[in-house]
C-alpha cells in the first residue's frame, strides 16, 4: 500500500525534476565527455553526456524509493541528501559548460 506523499516528499521529487530539466536543458552545449572528477586541476574521469543527463536523477529517484523502504530514514535527511546531489549535479554541470 502507497504511503501518504508528504510535502518535504514532493520538494525532493520537484529537486529530482529539476535536475532532469536542467541537465535536458543544456544537453546540446554540453562536450560530448562529461569530466566528472579532477586530479591536479585537469579532468581525469569522464562518461557520455546521455548517461550524464539521467545518473543524477536516477540516483535521486533510487534513493528515494531506497528511503521510503526504510522506516529509520527521516524526511528531512532525504531531503538534505536530494540538496547535495542537486548541488553536485550542477557543480558537474557548470565545471563542463
Amino acid at each position: 500500500m502507497l504511503e501518504k506523499v508528504t510535502t518535504l516528499d514532493k520538494l525532493y521529487l520537484g529537486l529530482t525534476a529539476i535536475a532532469l530539466i536542467l541537465n535536458g536543458a543544456l544537453y546540446s552545449v554540453l562536450p560530448d565527455k562529461i569530466g566528472i572528477h579532477q586530479r591536479g586541476g585537469e579532468m581525469d574521469s569522464y562518461i557520455s553526456k546521455w548517461m550524464f543527463l539521467l545518473l543524477i536523477p536516477a540516483i535521486m529517484t533510487a534513493y528515494y524509493f531506497y528511503s521510503n523502504k526504510m522506516k529509520n530514514e527521516s524526511e528531512k535527511r532525504r531531503l538534505v541528501v536530494g540538496l547535495v546531489l542537486i548541488l553536485v549535479n550542477n557543480v558537474i554541470l557548470f565545471m563542463n559548460i
